[in-house]
């Protein structure tokens, strides 16, 4: 259904979490982590879906990825 919006649409923060949470949900972290990286190249500031982002980091075992995830949420909200 999110590929047939257009690209104004579909190239946003928000369309991409949702993507990468449906494929981190069909166990395809591999795919989850490159729409979680769209997500974050689109809107560096967004912290919704972090914590999913964070497990498929986990999961791929990019240990320096996920501790640079970690820095930078924690630098957005002190609180996340």
């Amino acid at each position: 259904a999110f590929g047939e919006l257009p690209g104004s649409q579909f190239n946003t923060g928000w369309v991409q979490t949702q993507l990468a949470t449906a494929h981190f949900n069909m166990a395809q972290h591999v795919q989850a982590e490159a729409a979680f990286r769209r997500s974050r190249q689109l809107e560096p500031h967004r912290l919704q879906g972090m914590e999913v982002y964070s497990t498929v980091l986990w999961f791929l075992k990019r240990e320096h990825e996920l501790c640079y995830l970690a820095q930078e949420v924690v630098a957005l909200d002190r609180l996340a």
